[in-house]
């Protein structure tokens, strides 16, 4: 499941690798989900062409919709199953993931991180001389900023 129709090819570029599995995918948005006939209108390849088609819900379904809505979620779990959807949790506070990775084995490989309004940015520079700005929330790179 995507954002936008537009993005739907895209994003099934990336698992074409899946395509010789006896497996069926499809890409779709929360819009193209049919409830009442549960069916779903998305778009596939098939014999190496693209193809928009009705297809019924699907076993499982892999969320690449990054927005804090769970109700679509929620609502294809109560048809398809439970613990079905996966990636249901696309958004989470980047400061207290941080300080859950630094608690774990891979902290040697979690880069210094700092609250904006707590540090001078122009130390940071001195430092390290190459800065990212992101928010604590916040997905697909918006509002990222590169310092140096």
């Amino acid at each position: 499941m995507v954002t936008k129709r537009s993005s739907r090819k895209r994003i099934l570029e990336l698992y074409r690798r899946y395509h010789s599995l006896n497996l069926k995918l499809y890409a779709f948005t929360p819009a193209d989900i049919l409830w009442k006939e549960q069916r779903i209108i998305g778009l596939s390849l098939k014999k190496g062409i693209w193809k928009q088609s009705s297809f019924p819900f699907p076993h499982v379904v892999y969320n690449r919709c990054f927005n804090k809505k769970l109700v679509t979620i929620q609502r294809l779990e109560k048809a398809i199953g439970r613990n079905k959807c996966f990636n249901n949790i696309n958004f989470f506070n980047k400061w207290d993931l941080y300080n859950l990775l630094k608690q774990s084995i891979l902290k040697p490989y979690v880069p210094d991180t700092f609250l904006y309004n707590e540090v001078n940015i122009s130390e940071l520079l001195e430092k390290y001389k190459l800065v990212y700005i992101k928010p604590s929330y916040g997905s697909e790179g918006k509002s990222v900023y590169r310092v140096d």
